[in-house]
C-alpha cells in the first residue's frame, strides 16, 4: 500500500513510497493538496542502488468533495527513455483547477529491484515553492 508524507523541503510538496503496482483508488488523506498550487514537478525515483526499466505507467486520480476519481488526462507512461535511470522528471504539471487533491499510483512500473518513490514538488499560484 502506498504511503504519503511531506518531502524534506516541507510545504505542500509530498513524497509517496510505492510498490511497482498499487491498487487504486488512493485512500482518503493520500495525494498532494493542490489548493492554491499553480503547478508541480513529478519525479519518479527507483529505490537506492536500483534503476527504472522503462515500462509501466502512473495512473492519475483527482479528489474533490465527491471522492477520488480516475483522471485519464493525468496518466503518465514510463517509456524506454527511462531505461537505466534512477530518477526521472516525468512532467511539469500546470494545475488548471487548483483545489482538491492529485495522486498517481504505479501500475507495472519496471524497477531493477525493490520499489519507487514519487515526489511532487509544488509551486504556488504566485510562483513560490510550496
Amino acid at each position: 500500500m502506498a504511503t504519503w508524507g511531506p518531502t524534506a523541503s516541507g510545504g505542500r510538496s509530498v513524497v509517496s513510497v510505492q510498490a511497482t503496482t498499487e491498487a487504486g483508488p488512493p485512500a482518503d488523506g493520500d495525494g498532494v493538496n493542490v489548493n492554491d498550487v499553480g503547478g508541480f514537478d513529478l519525479v519518479v525515483e527507483a529505490d537506492e542502488g536500483q534503476t527504472l526499466s522503462g515500462t509501466g505507467e502512473l495512473v492519475g486520480y483527482r479528489q474533490h468533495e465527491s471522492g477520488w476519481a480516475f483522471a485519464k488526462d493525468s496518466a503518465v507512461t514510463i517509456d524506454s527513455s527511462a531505461n537505466g535511470q534512477r530518477r526521472i522528471v516525468v512532467t511539469g504539471w500546470t494545475v488548471a483547477n487548483p483545489r482538491g487533491f492529485v495522486a498517481h499510483l504505479a501500475n507495472g512500473v519496471g524497477v531493477s529491484a525493490g520499489g519507487l518513490r514519487l515526489y511532487y514538488y509544488c509551486t504556488t499560484l504566485r510562483g513560490v515553492r510550496a
